[in-house]
């Protein structure tokens, strides 16, 4: 339940400017004194797709360190503030600091979040659990919507914390992803959370793998990133279908959480999200001017195009994970 919020937080934060633009360009409605330029709008929007750059490389590190449970803590804090800053703004600057900071959160939210949900949900329902979510997130974005059709630029950002906040409480009451606990070589306390998961079966195997990462480090795990095979496989499809991202809509970030070895997830994980991200900003900042250059038909007709090349690439590179366990993904075996 508390992976949908998360993406609840998520689709309320990436739909959040399109009921709030409007209330910026109306004199009445907006907290502002100045009326703001196109630019300026295109910032707004665009803006937090920088702030989420460093947050799934923070949390990569980080999740390996102190755990997938503090992590998203820390995300869910991160954003709950944002969102109290955006709701004060009366100025640029602190609506430009907010959208920054909520970006940080939602790059760490959205890491941690398939990170966690791949690692403790069992085989027979993990692409399900990972699937759904974008239900969830599209949920978020109608709620935006909506807010906007009655609610003033207070009054949306305030449903934007109370996500975030009922996030973050609901946070901490998560156990922690038996897979760092893998890494930690905590053997106890893996029994403990998979039999707490209802998944005791996995106890074996889970204790098992470990043997894969006794001599791990953080400089080990970047390299392995990109030197074996499996996981440059993984780091490609995902890079790939993340620039795919309009036309394939959550799939690509469901298969996050599955591809990667144990110990290079978070940072593969990482690397992909940004990805997602870098090529987010790049068509929110152009899409207007892009409108304005060579018209709107050409546009969507290229965004046809992608969609078509999509599917192909779907059936060809993306690999069927329905019933596996993460082992067998990871390895590209079966």
């Amino acid at each position: 339940m508390h992976g949908y919020i998360a993406q609840l937080v998520i689709g309320f934060t990436l739909a959040w400017t399109g009921p709030i633009i409007p209330k910026l360009q109306d004199p009445i409605e907006t907290p502002l004194s100045v009326q703001l330029s196109d630019t300026q709008l295109s910032l707004v929007a665009s803006i937090f797709y920088v702030g989420a750059l460093p947050g799934p490389y923070i949390m990569g590190w980080l999740s390996n360190v102190k755990g997938r449970k503090p992590c998203i803590i820390i995300a869910g804090v991160v954003s709950t503030t944002a969102y109290l800053i955006l709701a004060f703004s009366n100025n640029l600057a602190m609506i430009y600091c907010g959208r920054l900071l909520i970006g940080l959160g939602l790059g760490c939210v959205g890491v941690m979040n398939f990170v966690y949900i791949g690692e403790i949900a069992s085989t027979n329902i993990r692409g399900i659990l990972l699937t759904i979510i974008g239900i969830f997130q599209t949920a978020g974005a109608i709620l935006a919507y909506a807010s906007g059709l009655f609610l003033s630029y207070v009054g949306v950002t305030s449903v934007g914390f109370f996500l975030a906040f009922i996030f973050t409480i609901f946070a901490l009451f998560l156990p922690e992803s038996p897979m760092f606990y893998v890494l930690k070589g905590e053997d106890a306390s893996v029994r403990k959370v998979l039999e707490d998961l209802g998944r005791p079966n996995d106890i074996d195997e889970m204790i098992t793998s470990k043997k894969e990462f006794i001599n791990s480090t953080a400089k080990k795990d970047w390299k392995e990133l990109f030197t074996d095979a499996d996981n440059r496989k993984s780091l490609t499809i995902l890079i790939v279908g993340n620039i795919f991202l309009q036309c394939l809509g959550i799939i690509p970030s469901a298969l996050i959480g599955e591809m990667f070895k144990t110990n290079v997830r978070s940072k593969g994980s990482a690397v992909a999200i940004t990805s997602s991200w870098v090529f987010g900003f790049l068509v929110t900042t152009a899409f207007g001017s892009l409108i304005d250059i060579i018209g709107a038909h050409v546009l969507f007709w290229f965004f046809s195009c992608s969609s078509a090349l999509a599917v192909i690439f779907t059936h060809i590179y993306i690999p069927e994970t329905k019933g596996k366990s993460l082992l067998e993904i990871q390895t590209f075996k079966t």
